[in-house]
């Protein structure tokens, strides 16, 4: 397991089976180039002697010329040089300070500049002496991935001044042996709890420079999950200051519960355990009602804009009240519900909203304000079945009060009713009694009245008797003289005496004819006898004379 060393610019490079001397190695300043796979640091005589004493030890040496390892080593300049030098070469400066220089005999390019490869050595050179140690850095996980037992990710940080959309992006390696190292030293579930896309992380990292690619890269060996969980509590914190001061952290916990909730709305991820256990455990309770489901993410970026429509929607379908649930999961799982959207949604939210996200101790903002925070879905489903028994409990406590309120009416209108019998039946007697008394003088009374009544009814009988006699008698009497009057004047008009006598009657078309103007010459008249009719035609009409009339 022998390693060698060369030197390379201003630099030493460290090559072979370094494993073993890693730590040796950090100790030294050095950091590990992964493309490479060598250890570089600083050339110093200090560290010179260091490393040709740990390779020798290792059955190695210096892989350099005799003549070559003759030169002298100037001693290397301070931080600020360092980084007044990577600012000069990244800047293109052409003033190059003596550590930019090339060596002494080695010919100057034609152009008087640096190569590439050459000015990434000289960045990188410069970088290492400016970060001789691992140094803590903050920055937001971003595009996380594991590859090969390793983790990728991006340590990003948004800039606070007039390009407030632009973020300073660095690209961070975990490699699987120090990832290793650090869930043993942390603890495994606090790891994965913060190192997730979203979450401000602080770790301890090298600062390496990648000359292929001409970036810059973070290996990180260390995270302080504790320094993520308090931007957490922080960012949780402030959120619920701010609805407490415009009072809207009681808001859904001041509306009142449905005495039915048989109109059910329930907010979980298609498929899941939580969505299966809540309505699992509503079909053993035997639960009336029914249930509108609507599914949402419950992790991830896309979770507060799909809870919130979610919320909208089934308060669009009048549910009674509404369930949001998931699984549980660890404090970064469930920092999604820590979300303003969702807590002001639940705030303004017009129906009570039952939370069963977090298990145990973990509470998000969401079960703060809303109106009942339930551990487990099956808790959820449990509290909603409550509710009905409540009100079960409820009526039948009412119905039993008002059972024992009736039963005493009713005993007590019975006591009243024996009591009033009683009474009843003694007044009847006597009012019977009395009545008897007043009927038998009643009918002594109409007795006495209806014999007085028929005597004088007989004797207003008689009177009208006669006075009928007497009218009826003189009426006879008139009528007689009138029928006598009529029987003469009848006589008098009957035509048969005259008829007798030789006197007619003519009757023509136009009936009895008293006139000659009432006939025509050629009209065909009827003459009454006294023993039959004729029939006559008018040949000549002639008018009588004054003298004839005289002569009548």
């Amino acid at each position: 397991m022998s390693i060698h060393y060369r030197r390379q610019g201003s630099a030493i490079v460290v090559l072979g089976n370094t494993y073993a001397y890693k730590d040796q190695l950090k100790a030294l300043g050095a950091r590990f180039n992964g493309v490479d796979r060598h250890w570089r640091l600083p050339l110093t005589p200090a560290n010179l002697d260091s490393i040709a004493e740990l390779c020798a030890n290792a059955g190695g040496g210096c892989l350099e010329s005799s003549a070559t390892s003759n030169l002298v080593i100037a001693e290397a300049p301070s931080l600020p040089a360092a980084a007044a030098a990577t600012r000069a070469l990244l800047s293109g400066s052409k003033e190059l300070t003596e550590d930019q220089r090339l060596p002494e005999g080695q010919p100057l390019p034609e152009d008087q500049g640096l190569t590439l490869r050459q000015l990434m050595t000289q960045v990188e050179t410069a970088v290492m002496r400016a970060f001789p140690k691992t140094v803590w850095v903050i920055g937001e996980v971003q595009n996380l991935s594991r590859r090969g037992g390793h983790i990728y990710l991006d340590l990003a940080e948004g800039r606070n001044d007039a390009h407030a959309n632009a973020t300073t992006t660095v690209r961070a390696i975990i490699w699987s042996s120090a990832f290793a190292q650090i869930e043993a030293r942390r603890g495994t579930d606090k790891i994965t709890e913060v190192l997730q896309d979203g979450l401000q992380l602080r770790c301890l990292s090298q600062v390496q420079v990648y000359k292929d690619r001409g970036s810059i890269t973070l290996i990180i060996t260390d995270i302080d999950p504790n320094f993520t969980k308090g931007a957490l509590a922080l960012a949780r914190e402030r959120l619920l200051k701010e609805l407490r001061a415009k009072g809207l952290d009681r808001a859904n916990k001041n509306l009142p519960l449905p005495p039915f909730p048989l109109r059910l709305g329930l907010i979980s991820a298609a498929g899941s355990r939580a969505q299966s256990d809540f309505l699992d455990q509503l079909t053993c309770l035997k639960y009336p009602g029914e249930v509108l489901f609507c599914s949402t993410s419950m992790q991830g970026e896309q979770v507060p804009k799909q809870v919130v429509s979610a919320l909208k929607l089934l308060m669009a379908k009048s549910c009674d009240l509404i369930v949001i649930t998931r699984g549980g999961g660890s404090a970064a799982d469930l920092r999604w519900f820590d979300a303003p959207e969702i807590a002001y949604a639940i705030a303004q939210a017009t129906v009570p909203v039952v939370a069963a996200i977090g298990h145990h101790d973990d509470v998000c903002v969401a079960e703060e304000i809303c109106h009942m925070r339930q551990k487990t879905p099956t808790a959820a489903a449990d509290y909603v079945v409550a509710i009905l028994l409540d009100t079960r409990r409820y009526i039948d406590t009412i119905a039993a009060a008002m059972a024992k309120t009736l039963d005493d009416r009713i005993q007590a209108v019975s006591v009243l009713t024996a009591a009033l019998v009683g009474r009843l039946h003694v007044a009847a007697e006597k009012a019977l009694d009395y009545r008897s008394l007043a009927l038998t003088q009643l009918g002594h009374s109409l007795q006495r009245t209806a014999v007085s009544r028929l005597h004088q009814a007989m004797n207003q009988l008689n009177d009208y008797k006669t006075r009928i006699g007497l009218g009826a008698e003189r009426l006879l009497g008139n009528f007689r003289t009138k029928l006598v009057e009529l029987m003469a004047a009848l006589e008098r008009r009957d035509p048969t005496n005259w008829i007798a006598q030789g006197w007619t009657r003519l009757s023509g078309v136009q009936g009895l004819v008293k006139s000659i103007a009432q006939v025509g010459a050629g009209e065909i008249l009827r003459a009454r006898l006294a023993d039959g009719w004729l029939h006559m035609q008018i040949e000549n009409i002639e008018a009588a004379d004054a003298s004839d009339e005289k002569q009548k």
